[in-house]
């Protein structure tokens, strides 16, 4: 992968957790679990998707790797009656953020553009 993969999608994820960590009113050290899908789950190890800024400083064994999720996703709910069932349960207890719509998205994501300094 390239500088510019990496870099185009990480503000947006940066400046997308800090402002739901701020919604939510907890602490990053509160988050119980980063799940890393796609392209970065299979690629980025967790200690370099908190190096980079991705996610937020939790110990490496708080992030894992989740792969393709969106199409493991799809294949057991497609194979599975009771695995279809869990997920349709799932979307009563998910709520959507519009964090884009925000006015301070253009600022926070401005200060995430940068890659972090490494110490």
């Amino acid at each position: 992968m390239t500088y510019g993969s990496y870099s185009s999608p990480r503000p947006r994820i940066a400046t997308g957790w800090r402002l739901l960590v701020d919604e939510l009113g907890i602490r990053e050290s509160e988050i119980q679990q980063v799940l890393l899908a796609g392209s970065f789950g299979s690629f980025l190890s967790p200690a370099s998707a908190i190096r980079i800024g991705l996610v937020p400083h939790l110990p490496t064994t708080r992030i894992v790797a989740a792969g393709n999720a969106a199409g493991e996703g799809a294949k057991m709910a497609l194979l599975s009656l009771q695995d279809r069932h869990a997920a349709a349960a799932i979307l009563h207890t998910v709520s959507y953020a519009e964090l884009s719509d925000r006015p301070d998205f253009n600022e926070r994501f401005v200060d995430v553009l940068a890659f972090p300094s490494v110490a």
